[in-house]
């Protein structure tokens, strides 16, 4: 069943070009996990860009959500000025703690990590886990996240209505 999921997954993702040597430094994780017992992946899952789909729209979104390896997430209040919502959806991968397709929450082992690393290849990864420092992971990817699914709200507030039924 994982399988299967696991390719639905990668066939909504778009295939990106980035240079994988450009930017990850596999050693920082070795580090990470030496101080701090935990590696980005194992504490808090990455956020998806809009732009690592294939397309934006509701049966897209519907179709990440049942993979269960991708939740919507909010950000509580607005993240532009002058606020016009009172909450700005975003797409993340799930992780271990969440309960549902539709969650807020923080932290929590990525369900992509595998026992070898990611269970994307790099050219599928999500751009805030394959363009992002560890010290970016803490401070910017939710925020940014959410700017760039700002414009999606319509879509994404109405999948996670259909959700929370």
């Amino acid at each position: 069943m994982g399988t299967k999921r696991l390719n639905n997954l990668k066939q909504l993702l778009r295939v990106n070009t980035d240079n994988e040597q450009e930017y990850t430094n596999y050693d920082m994780c070795v580090d990470c996990k030496k101080k701090l017992k935990h590696t980005c992946c194992e504490n808090c899952p990455c956020e998806l860009s809009p732009t690592d789909l294939i397309t934006v729209d509701e049966l897209t979104i519907k179709r990440l959500l049942d993979t269960r390896y991708i939740t919507i997430d909010w950000w509580e209040g607005d993240v532009e000025f002058p606020p016009k919502y009172n909450r700005v959806f975003y797409l993340r991968v799930a992780s271990d703690l969440d309960h549902g397709s539709v969650y807020p929450g923080f932290g929590g082992r990525c369900k992509l990590l595998g026992e070898k690393g990611c269970m994307l290849e790099f050219n599928q990864r999500p751009f805030y886990g394959r363009r992002y420092s560890c010290i970016d992971l803490v401070d910017n990817s939710k925020e940014e996240a959410c700017k760039e699914w700002r414009k999606y709200y319509n879509i994404l507030d109405k999948v996670a209505r259909s959700y929370l039924r």
